[in-house]
């Protein structure tokens, strides 16, 4: 569902402007893998019981870390990836409502759907989700 709005943003941002739309995919691209990098590399259950589909396969191939505490600059580099890429498509999606309006629907329900389904089956102690 997060990769849908992803979608939804490029698509309006790309519609509107192709440099900002072409950014935006970088950004959106380099912040997924800043994510998945810093984050999921180090969680335990990426190689037995991830739910994560995409990050789940893209974990195996990159480099693993051993599964430990998160640091600071490791959960500061994930907040900022994800507000980078929820934020950046705002300025061209507010002037279409009904994509404004599904691109944070999709965005919620993701976000629902991971705390509740994907994190429920996942042992990584070290989560911050897992609070």
């Amino acid at each position: 569902m997060i990769i849908a709005a992803i979608g939804i943003g490029l698509i309006v941002t790309i519609n509107v402007s192709k440099f900002y739309g072409l950014l935006y995919l970088g950004l959106s691209t380099a912040g997924s893998l800043a994510i998945i990098s810093s984050f999921c590399t180090k969680c335990p259950c990426k190689d037995t019981n991830c739910g994560h589909v995409l990050p789940g396969l893209l974990t195996k191939i990159l480099p693993d870390r051993t599964p430990e505490k998160y640091t600071i600059s490791e959960l500061g580099l994930v907040i900022t990836a994800f507000i980078s890429i929820l934020a950046f498509p705002q300025y061209f999606l507010w002037p279409d409502k009904p994509a404004f309006i599904i691109f944070w629907m999709l965005i919620i329900l993701g976000l629902i759907d991971i705390r509740l389904f994907v994190c429920r089956a996942c042992d990584n102690k070290n989560c911050p989700a897992k609070i």
